[in-house]
This record gives structure tokens, sequence and C-alpha cells, in this order.
């Protein structure tokens, strides 16, 4: 898929993977939380988002392998999809993402 680079020129880009960032704000305490996962393997122990590569012929876009890879990573130990997790689903087709909070 080619998504836009920031800023005026926007110029198209090929995107090969997709990173999950999980927010969560309480607004009571001020406080703004990053849900990431813990990679224990020996040689490589580090703190991540949930994301890796997206899977042509299998993912029909960037939501896919978002809801994809949330589930490889973090869905299948609690038994819990993307739409038990958060407040709302990603859409299924291709938009415009600069469209999608109109």
């Amino acid at each position: 898929w080619v998504a836009k680079t920031d800023g005026p020129v926007q110029k198209p880009y090929f995107s090969q993977c997709v990173t999950v960032v999980p927010v969560y704000v309480d607004r009571q305490k001020g406080e703004i939380k990053l849900f990431n996962v813990w990679c224990p393997e020996k040689k490589k122990r580090h703190w991540a988002f949930p994301g890796g590569d997206i899977l042509r012929g299998a993912d029909r876009n960037l939501f896919d392998a978002a809801r994809r890879e949330f589930w490889d990573e973090v869905g299948v130990f609690f038994g819990m999809k993307w739409s038990d997790c958060f407040v709302s689903d990603l859409p299924h087709e291709n938009v415009d993402l600069e469209t999608l909070n109109d």
C-alpha cells in the first residue's frame, strides 16, 4: 500500500510494515498510557509495540495488517480480538486516512 509522508508536500511512499500503538487517556489523572509488549528472548529482551510486516495477499489494507498483528502478539494470549479491546473497530475497507475522523 502507498501512504503519504508528513508535511506540506505529502509525497507517496511504499508501506512495508505496521505498528499498533494502543493509547489510554485518563483525563481525571491527566495521564496518557501507552500499551506495549515485552519480548523475553534472551538476546533480544526489550519492550516494543505490537507490529510487523504487511502480508500481501492476506492483508487487504493497513487496517487488516494492524488487526492481524495485534491478534498475533497480544490477542491470542488473552482470547480477545481488536474489537474486544478498543472503543471502536478499525475500518474494514481501504479509506483515506485524512477523512477517517470526519
